[in-house]
């Protein structure tokens, strides 16, 4: 879908008319995401413009002004890897006394994680955006007086502060404070999608994609795949054609194919693996730019592998496509011709035993707006829901991911693991796990549909299954490192 038609229905949503235009701003020091204090005021002595993203992790417009670009790239232009005349923050206003809002929980929703199974989480606001986030800045927003979100307040050196409109940026900063905001040469933005891979595999393929921030056209880029120091693979990275104008979206994308994972993953799923460009156009950078990957393992797993995708397309069907990629990253089907608006199911038959990851794409970077991406089996249950999730938003970036097995849920009838990892089997309205380990438990049906979920179980906990239909079930047993999947006959 297009920026501009975007960015039309997001401002209407935002007046933009609680903080008085040109009044002295409060000082605050607020601790960032990872412990660091911020203070506003010694910034701005330092003669630093300062622009302040007041949002919520729950808040639709605020997660759609994340993922479509605008406010990273300002700070890609103008911030530290920048420029340097410019820093960003965003503040967390969520009520402080509400205890679920904020408070421990604060963090994860803004990393994405839904803590209290309440929908405060739109998704994870530190990967998608590339400046810094102040998660307890509730008791400030309302010393500022902000009543919407997302609501942008660009700070001078003079200490007064002005709603702006990110896409302004450049004049608000001429206009209010004789600031002339300037590109350097040979920059760029590294934009990743949350990757994801299956719960039992130890490969992923990694995609991403280079938007030009600087001055000047871009024609060759070193990009790196690393894993802390360590260097796992080198792609250098050729373009034609002029690309130092917004409206790009972005440089051809490129990936890396068969990526070992042989580490732990950081918090959230972020790190140690990154992506590195050291060199553009030839020229060495002094300060290498770098982008976290962050990847998820899914646990889907699917009985069949004749399949439906289907998609809701939006106004501009032509910026969207779906992509299935196996296990080494090859694309082995994807949509046919789409057209606007409309509403499309196309079959598809995948072979067995093999991990499938579905791509959603849209070519222009900000997601589609009323529409979705669905697989279902051939009798048309929901096995996910690619664009929706639990909580509506169909705004996503460039791509969105989401990885599932076909017959990972297959026993051999004499597996001697189902008597190894729960009894009774046959069950009649419980069973227990023998592991002491605490473990994720899901169980589905022989189409693959999730039926319960549990979360930190062991040999303690009896699991109730009365309220299931007599008939085979699979039980998955998942932990840090591996997933096991058992046959359950419940009668």
């Amino acid at each position: 879908m297009k920026k501009i038609f975007l960015l039309t229905v997001l401002f209407s949503l935002n007046t933009f008319g609680q903080f008085t235009d040109g009044a002295t701003i409060p000082d605050f020091e607020l601790n960032d995401l990872d412990g660091n204090q911020v203070n506003l005021y010694s910034m701005l002595d330092q003669g630093k413009v300062v622009l302040l993203d007041f949002f919520f992790p729950a808040c639709r417009p605020c997660w759609d002004l994340t993922v479509i670009h605008s406010v990273n790239d300002i700070s890609s232009k103008y911030g530290e890897k920048g420029s340097n005349q410019i820093k960003i923050y965003g503040i967390n206003v969520w009520g402080e006394g509400a205890g679920t809002y904020s408070g421990n929980l604060a963090i994860p929703n803004i990393n994405g994680v839904d803590a209290s199974d309440q929908n405060f989480s739109r998704g994870d606001f530190e990967y998608f955006g590339n400046y810094k986030y102040l998660p307890q800045g509730s008791d400030y927003g309302t010393l500022v007086n902000i009543i919407e979100c997302p609501t942008y307040l660009l700070v001078g050196p003079d200490r007064k502060a002005y709603n702006v409109d990110p896409e302004e940026m450049e004049y608000d900063a001429q206009n209010y404070f004789g600031v002339t905001l300037t590109k350097i040469a040979n920059n760029l933005r590294i934009y990743v999608p949350e990757i994801t891979t299956c719960s039992s595999s130890n490969t992923v393929t990694v995609f991403g994609q280079l938007r030009n921030t600087g001055s000047n056209n871009i024609v060759s880029a070193r990009v790196k795949l690393m894993v802390n120091n360590t260097l796992i693979s080198t792609q250098n990275l050729t373009f034609t054609g002029v690309n130092t104008t917004d409206e790009s979206a972005g440089l051809p994308e490129f990936r890396f194919n068969n990526v070992l994972l042989d580490q732990p993953l950081g918090n959230y799923g972020k790190g140690p693996y990154k992506i590195v460009v050291d060199m553009i156009n030839g020229v060495t950078l002094v300060n290498p730019i770098e982008k976290l990957i962050k990847i998820r393992k899914d646990n889907t797993a699917i009985s069949a592998s004749n399949l439906i995708v289907e998609l809701q397309s939006d106004a501009f069907a032509s910026d969207t496509s779906w992509i299935i990629y196996n296990a080494n990253g090859d694309a082995v089907t994807q949509n046919q011709i789409l057209q606007n608006n409309t509403t499309t199911n196309q079959n598809i038959t995948l072979q067995s035993n093999g991990c499938y990851t579905l791509r959603l794409k849209d070519a222009y970077g900000d997601g589609i707006e009323s529409g979705y991406l669905k697989l279902k089996t051939a009798s048309n249950s929901l096995l996910f829901d690619l664009t929706m999730g639990n909580y509506n938003y169909e705004n996503f970036g460039y791509d969105k991911f989401h990885s599932f097995s076909i017959n990972a849920l297959s026993v051999n009838e004499n597996d001697t693991d189902q008597q190894t990892f729960l009894y009774p089997n046959p069950a009649t309205d419980k069973f227990y796990l023998i592991s002491t380990d605490q473990v994720t438990l899901q169980i589905s049906d022989v189409s693959g549909k999730l039926l319960k979920s549990y979360k930190n179980v062991d040999k303690s906990n009896p699991i109730d299954i009365s309220g299931l239909e007599d008939g085979v079930y699979f039980v998955s047993i998942i932990n840090d490192s591996e997933s096991k999947s058992i046959k359950l006959i419940k009668n």
